[in-house]
C-alpha cells in the first residue's frame, strides 16, 4: 500500500453531499454511479471502499465473518474487529 496523499479540502453542501473528486474516482478506479460502503473508525475518521457484489465478500482474518469486511493494509478486517482494535489501542 502507497502513502497516503492528500487530495484536498472539501465542504458538506446544505443538502449533506460531498463530493469525491475526479482526481480520486481515477485513482480509485471509481465509475460514475458506483455503490460505495462508508464505515465509521472512531471519532473523526471515515473510510470509504467500493462496495462489494455479493459474490466477492471476503472473511475477516482475525474472526471469520464475512459482514462488512474491508481491506487493511492488504488484509480484509470487519468493522467489529477494527473497532476492537481501536478500542485497544486507547488502553
Amino acid at each position: 500500500m502507497s502513502a497516503i496523499e492528500h487530495i484536498g479540502k472539501f465542504t458538506i453542501d446544505d443538502f449533506g453531499r460531498l463530493v469525491i473528486p475526479g482526481k480520486l474516482r481515477t485513482l480509485l478506479n471509481w465509475e460514475l454511479g458506483s455503490k460505495i460502503d462508508m464505515y465509521y473508525a472512531d471519532g473523526n475518521t471515515a473510510i470509504l471502499q467500493l462496495a462489494k457484489e455479493e459474490s466477492e465478500l471476503t472473511l475477516c482474518a482475525v474472526c471469520e465473518e464475512a459482514d462488512g469486511t474491508i481491506m487493511v493494509k492488504g488484509v480484509f478486517i470487519c468493522n467489529d474487529c477494527v473497532n476492537n482494535v481501536a478500542k485497544f489501542k486507547t488502553l
